[in-house]
């Protein structure tokens, strides 16, 4: 299994989300995986994620979103990073806007996959150091790396 920060593409990493809602963000998070070159038609992602947020909000609290899902036309799991250092409102469970928005989708058929993933990515979410540090880094690569040290000191 590839770990998150090996999926994670720069090209795929917005330190400053332009959107001001949850769906306008769901948007732009898959907009940024089309700029990464990771999918090419971004409209049935959307939907699925669309879908996944009907069901509960991905907004788990303290500032962190991680909308996800299993998408059937997707060849591989993608991610994607946004920032809002001011806040977005997403429905989130603790009823706060969140600040740091995860998009993590994998492939049908590897749903085993795409749950280890994302447990892994909410369990590193839980420090609120990591998520202090992933807000203040000044680039897409110093996110990667800040990833990288964090799931290297997981294991």
């Amino acid at each position: 299994m590839n770990a998150l920060w090996q999926i994670l593409d720069p090209a795929a990493v917005a330190l400053q989300l332009q959107a001001r809602r949850k769906d306008e963000a769901l948007v732009e998070m898959a907009g940024l995986l089309v700029r990464a070159g990771k999918i090419r038609e971004p409209a049935a992602l959307v939907e699925s994620l669309r879908a996944r947020e009907k069901q509960v909000s991905t907004g788990i609290g303290q500032g962190i979103a991680i909308p996800h899902c299993v998408c059937p036309q997707l060849e591989s799991t993608v991610l994607a990073l946004g920032r809002k250092p001011e806040g977005l409102p997403f429905d989130s469970i603790d009823r706060r806007p969140v600040r740091l928005v995860f998009l993590l989708a994998g492939p049908a058929g590897q749903q085993t996959t795409h749950l280890r993933l994302l447990s892994r990515l909410a369990r590193l979410l839980r420090d609120p150091t990591f998520g202090a540090a992933l807000l203040a880094a000044a680039s897409p690569e110093q996110i990667i790396e800040l990833l990288r040290q964090a799931e290297q000191n997981e294991t």
